[in-house]
């Protein structure tokens, strides 16, 4: 069975097309988003730091942003995409450099821990057999005391998770797996996250069953993944960043049309049917307003005459009707539903409503089935709204 990493697991959960797209049929994007290149710079940064470090040499945060913006300088291409139009190159540079800034000036001497591996690939067993694997790879693992390892991962997205977010992150978790086996003396594992944008790090452990669920939990993903035969394109907000929009039937068009010159964008049929669309269904829009108005006027008219039938011309009659809608309470309000099997049991008509359907008793109520007094009762549980109704006829 093939080798799983976390990346590789959640771009099934993220979009099963993408997986298939990238991982099932092997095809490889040259383009990437200006925020991962920028993070892949970052990670690369720091992993000289301590690989300097550990061979006793002291890098200034000077020698940093220096090496940082060589890279940046020599790597950048036309391949690198900028989603958000209202920033350029030059900011993301810029954002760069502090998250190195920030990190050194609160870490240094960075003599706290002792690094035991940078960029560390880790292979995971999941089963006794060894048919289910993950691999990934350490931004560093260090040791800090003579019994204690800390998984660290460096991070540059500009959200900051909740702390429950992060005890039930699945990376880290699974790198612990495998560390645990590595150095069986180790009696404590700790999750370390640096979220560069904010200058903050956060912490998390896991329990040994939790880590036993862990390993289910990714098994029964996988037996999923291998069964999978559909593989439907799923739209996010991540959809803004994937290298595969050309090859999406959701957003394949869209690409295209982006990048039409006027002459083309002006035939092309799809463009040409969504104005038409838009076109009709903003006047469509309009005479529904107007269509409210008249009616919301034929009701005051009715009201103000006594009647309920309305003549027009060439023989037209608008018959108009009130019905009041009751929304009963749905099963999960548990303690409303008690509270109604109660009041009718003591009625001693619970049983013509077994598993107690809201449906069918808000229907009884309507249709006069039930006692007022008890329907008055039940009533207090339930949400009524009147809908109005004109029916043509002549």
């Amino acid at each position: 069975m093939v080798v799983y990493s976390h990346s590789r697991l959640s771009c099934f959960e993220q979009c099963p097309f993408k997986f298939q797209l990238k991982y099932l049929n092997g095809i490889k994007k040259d383009i990437t988003t200006v925020e991962a290149f920028m993070g892949t710079l970052v990670h690369e940064v720091l992993e000289k730091l301590y690989k300097d470090v550990k061979h006793n040499k002291q890098d200034t945060i000077e020698d940093l942003l220096k090496e940082y913006n060589k890279k940046w300088k020599k790597a950048w291409n036309d391949n690198i995409r900028i989603v958000r139009k209202d920033y350029t190159a030059e900011n993301y540079r810029k954002m760069g450099e502090k998250y190195i800034s920030d990190y050194y000036n609160r870490h240094k001497p960075f003599n706290h821990t002792k690094t035991l591996g940078l960029e560390m690939r880790v292979l995971i067993k999941l089963d006794t057999k060894g048919k289910y694997r993950i691999q990934g790879y350490i931004d560093r693992l260090a040791l800090a005391g003579k019994d204690t390892i800390e998984i660290h991962d460096y991070k540059t997205s500009g959200s900051l998770p909740t702390q429950e977010y992060l005890d039930n992150d699945r990376q880290l978790a699974l790198y612990a797996i495998a560390v645990k086996e590595m150095y069986p003396f180790v009696k404590k594992i700790k999750l370390i996250w640096h979220f560069l944008a904010f200058d903050v790090d956060m912490v998390s452990t896991r329990t040994e069953k939790q880590l036993e669920e862990l390993k289910k939990e990714i098994v029964t993903l996988i037996n999923a993944i291998e069964e999978h035969r559909a593989f439907e394109p799923k739209e996010s907000a991540l959809c803004d960043w994937c290298e595969y929009q050309e090859d999406c039937p959701l957003r394949k068009h869209m690409v295209e049309v982006k990048n039409m010159a006027p002459l083309k964008l002006h035939a092309d049929d799809g463009v040409t049917l969504v104005t038409k669309y838009v076109e009709l269904k903003k006047k469509a829009d309009e005479a529904t307003k107007k269509l409210e108005t008249v009616r919301d006027e034929l009701f005051r008219f009715a009201e103000q005459q006594g009647i309920d039938n309305i003549a027009g011309k060439n023989g037209v009659i608008a018959r108009l009707r009130t019905y009041t809608n009751l929304k009963m309470p749905n099963r999960n309000d548990k303690e409303s539903i008690e509270e109604i099997k109660s009041t009718l049991e003591m009625a001693g008509i619970l049983d013509k409503f077994m598993v107690l359907d809201t449906f069918n008793l808000g229907r009884a109520i309507n249709n006069n089935q039930i006692d007022p007094k008890l329907s008055k009762e039940i009533l207090k549980f339930a949400d009524k709204t009147q809908i109005r109704k004109i029916y043509l006829s002549g």
